[in-house]
Formats: structure tokens, C-alpha cells, sequence
């Protein structure tokens, strides 16, 4: 199986960074810190042939909102054994700029614009 950034294969068959694009009930467990205002999280999911990864980043706003959100649903993230479940996220993102990772392969983030309900 491939594993395919989805951000470059949209901007391959021509999405606009300027193009809103929607994702609804995208899974977000945990995220990381970028730099001072910028965090990311990825998700992945899978086609009979082909695995896409996405990255998806946003600013410091948009993480208390998350947060807020994940404390609103609070009673739905523990369980018996302790471990958080996973949230759903419903997104309105654009294609970033493209990055290298730690390898050198390229990706395009989504930059989140909003978070919908």
C-alpha cells in the first residue's frame, strides 16, 4: 500500500490554495507544537490501494476552541481503562505552503480555517 500526502495529491490535480475545502469528522487525538502560535495533528485514511496522510495545522485560537470543545465533550473522552477517546473534527481548511519532513519529503499541510459544527 502507498502512502500518499493528500495535500499534494489535491494540489496535483488542481485544488487553489485560495480554495476552501471541507472535511467532516476528522479524528484528532493528540497534536504537537510547531512554534509559538502554530500547532499540527495528522490523520490518516485509507483507499483500497493507497493510504493518505494529512497534516493539518492552525494557530493558538483555534487550539483553545478545540480545547473547549474537548471539554464540553469531556464525559465522552475517558473510559474505563483511562485512555481519551477520539474526537471529530468538521473543518474548513486550505492547502498551505509546501514543507519538507524530517526525511526531506515534501507534504502540504491544510491549514485550518475554521472549526465547524
Amino acid at each position: 500500500m502507498n502512502t500518499i500526502d493528500y495535500g499534494l495529491k489535491l494540489l496535483a490535480e488542481g485544488a487553489s490554495r485560495t480554495q476552501d475545502i471541507f472535511f467532516s469528522e476528522v479524528p484528532f487525538l493528540e497534536y504537537a507544537k510547531l512554534n509559538s502560535n502554530t500547532y499540527t495533528f495528522v490523520a490518516t485514511h485509507e483507499t483500497q490501494n493507497d493510504e493518505y496522510l494529512s497534516s493539518f495545522d492552525f494557530s493558538k485560537q483555534l487550539l483553545q476552541i478545540i480545547l473547549a470543545k474537548i471539554k464540553a465533550e469531556k464525559s465522552l473522552l475517558t473510559n474505563q481503562s483511562g485512555l481519551p477517546y477520539t474526537i471529530y473534527l468538521n473543518l474548513r481548511v486550505r492547502l498551505g505552503k509546501e514543507q519538507h519532513d524530517l526525511t526531506g519529503e515534501p507534504f502540504i499541510p491544510f491549514v485550518i480555517q475554521e472549526i465547524l459544527e
